[in-house]
C-alpha cells in the first residue's frame, strides 16, 4: 500500500509539472503583453510631454517624477521584495496564515514610513529648491511629489504581495501602467503644467492602492490557514532579515537610475534634464520586458527553492534565454534606431541620439544575463545581493562626479551604462558561484580573490 501510494504520488507530480509549466508560459505572454502596454504608454507620455509641456515644464515633471520614486523606494525599506519572496515561500508550503500575517505587517510599515517620507518632502522642497536646484519653480512640482509618495509606497508594496501571491498580471498592471496612464490622461485632458500633473498622480496612487487591497481580499482562503510542515523544512528568515539586504538593493537600483538626472540637475538647465531623462526612459524600455519575465518568474523561484524543486535550474536557463532573446533585440534597436526614435519625440531630441544609444548598450549585459538578481534574491542569497549592489553604488557615485560635471549629458550616458553592465555580470557570476544548481548560460567565473571574498562576506 505504501508502494502503491508513492507511484501514486510520483505520477501526480509527473502531471504537475507540465501544468505549471503551461501556466507559467501563458502568464510570461500575458506579462509581456502587459509591458507592451506600458511601453507604449510611456512612449506616448514622453513624447506628448516633451511637445506640449516644453522643455523647461517637462524637465520639472521628470525632475518630481525621479524624486517622488526615490523617496517611495526608500520608504519601503526593502520590504516590498522581502514579502514577495516569504509570501510565495510560505504557500508553497500551505502557510497562509503565516504569509497573511507577514503581509499585513509589511504594508502597513512601508505605508506609515512613505507618509512620514512624504511629508518631510513637502516641508523641505522650497528649501531644496532654492538651495539644490537653484531654481525656485523646482519647488511646486516637488512640494507635490510629496503627496505622492504615501500612496505609491503602498500601491508598489501591494503590487509586491500580489506577485507573492501569484497574481503576476494584477501586480504588473498596478505597478507598471497605472501611474503613466494617469499621467497620460492628464496630458490629453489638456493639463500641461508640472506640479497639476504629479498631483493627479498622486490621487491616481490612492486608486492604485484601493485595487492593490481588493486583489488581496481576493486569496483571503488561501491565507486563512496553515497546514503541517512537511518534516526536515526549516524556517524561513524574518521579514526584518529578509528586508535588510534587499533594502539596499533596492535603493541603490534606484539611485542608478536617478543619482545622474539629480546631479544634471546641479550643473545643467532643465532642457538638458529633459533630453537625458526621455532617453534614459527610453533605454529602459527594454529593460521592462525583463522585469516581466523577472516577476512572472519569481514567485516560482522561491516556491521551487523552498521545495528543493530540480526544476529550478531548468527555468532560470529558459527565463535567461528569453530575456537575452527578447530584451537583447530591444536594446539592438534602440541603439542602432536611437536617432529615428527620439525624433519621433521631437526635433531637440535628437541630439540625445548618442547617449541613448551609450545607455541601450548598457542593458545589453542586463539582458544577456536577464533576472538572476531576481534569481539571488528569492533563493535567500540577499546579503550577496546587497554586496553587488554597493559596489555598483561605488561605481555610479565614483563616475557620476567624475564624468558628469565635465562630459554633462554623454558623462552621466557612460556612468549609467557601466554602472548597469557591472551589475548584469557581477549577478550572473555570484549565481553560478551560490546556486549552481541554477547556473545561468554563459557566466564567467569569478576570480579565485573575489570567490573568496564573496564567500566570507556574503553568506
Amino acid at each position: 500500500m505504501g508502494l502503491g501510494q508513492e507511484q501514486d504520488e510520483k505520477q501526480s507530480a509527473a502531471v504537475a509539472r507540465p501544468a505549471r509549466a503551461d501556466r507559467f508560459v501563458r502568464h510570461s505572454l500575458i506579462g509581456l503583453l502587459v509591458r507592451a502596454v506600458e511601453v507604449a504608454t510611456k512612449l506616448a507620455l514622453y513624447m506628448l510631454a516633451a511637445r506640449l509641456m516644453g522643455e523647461r515644464e517637462s524637465g520639472l515633471l521628470f525632475l518630481a517624477l525621479t524624486w517622488g520614486h526615490l523617496a517611495s523606494t526608500a520608504s519601503r525599506l526593502g520590504v516590498e521584495r522581502a514579502l514577495m519572496r516569504l509570501v510565495a515561500a510560505e504557500l508553497a508550503l500551505g502557510q497562509g496564515r503565516v504569509a497573511r500575517r507577514l503581509l499585513t505587517v509589511g504594508t502597513l510599515t512601508t505605508t506609515g514610513v512613505g507618509l512620514v517620507v512624504g511629508l518631510a518632502t513637502m516641508l523641505s522642497a522650497p528649501f531644496a529648491a532654492r538651495y539644490l536646484f537653484h531654481d525656485p519653480s523646482v519647488a511646486a512640482p516637488l512640494r507635490m511629489s510629496g503627496l505622492v509618495i504615501p500612496g505609491m509606497t503602498a500601491a508598489f508594496t501591494l503590487a509586491n504581495v500580489l506577485t507573492g501571491l501569484g497574481r503576476t498580471t494584477l501586480a504588473q498592471i498596478l505597478q507598471n501602467v497605472v501611474w503613466p496612464l494617469g499621467l497620460l490622461g492628464g496630458l490629453l485632458m489638456g493639463e500641461h503644467d508640472a506640479a497639476a500633473l504629479v498631483l493627479s498622480l498622486a490621487g491616481t496612487m490612492v486608486l492604485t492602492t484601493v485595487v492593490g487591497v481588493l486583489g488581496t481580499v481576493q486569496d483571503r482562503r488561501r491565507l486563512a490557514q496553515d497546514t503541517t510542515l512537511p518534516t526536515g523544512v526549516e524556517a524561513l528568515p524574518s521579514l526584518r532579515t529578509t528586508a535588510a539586504p534587499l533594502y539596499v538593493v533596492e535603493l541603490v537600483q534606484v539611485t542608478i537610475a536617478s543619482l545622474p538626472v539629480l546631479i544634471l540637475g546641479v550643473y545643467v538647465d532643465t532642457a538638458s534634464i529633459s533630453l537625458f531623462s526621455v532617453a534614459l526612459r527610453a533605454s529602459m524600455l527594454a529593460l521592462v520586458t525583463l522585469i516581466s519575465l523577472g516577476t512572472v518568474a519569481a514567485p516560482r523561484f522561491a516556491g521551487l527553492h523552498r521545495q528543493r524543486d530540480v526544476g529550478l535550474g531548468a527555468l532560470n536557463r529558459r527565463v535567461q534565454i528569453g530575456g537575452a532573446v527578447i530584451g537583447g533585440g530591444l536594446c539592438l534597436v534602440l541603439a542602432l534606431g536611437a536617432g529615428p526614435l527620439l525624433s519621433i519625440v521631437g526635433a531637440g531630441y535628437v541630439g540625445g541620439a548618442g547617449v541613448l544609444t551609450v545607455l541601450a548598450l548598457g542593458q545589453m549585459a542586463n539582458a544577456l544575463y536577464a533576472v538572476q538578481d531576481v534569481l539571488l534574491a528569492m533563493t535567500g542569497h540577499g546579503v550577496a545581493l546587497r554586496l553587488l549592489n554597493l559596489l555598483q553604488l561605488a561605481t555610479i557615485l565614483v563616475l557620476s562626479f567624475l564624468l558628469i560635471p565635465r562630459f554633462g549629458l554623454m558623462g552621466a550616458a557612460v556612468a549609467t551604462a557601466l554602472t548597469t553592465a557591472q551589475g548584469g555580470i557581477g549577478t550572473a557570476m555570484v549565481t553560478r558561484l551560490l546556486v549552481p544548481q541554477a547556473r545561468p548560460l554563459l557566466a564567467p567565473p569569478l576570480p579565485r580573490q573575489f570567490r573568496t571574498f564573496i564567500m566570507r562576506f556574503a553568506q
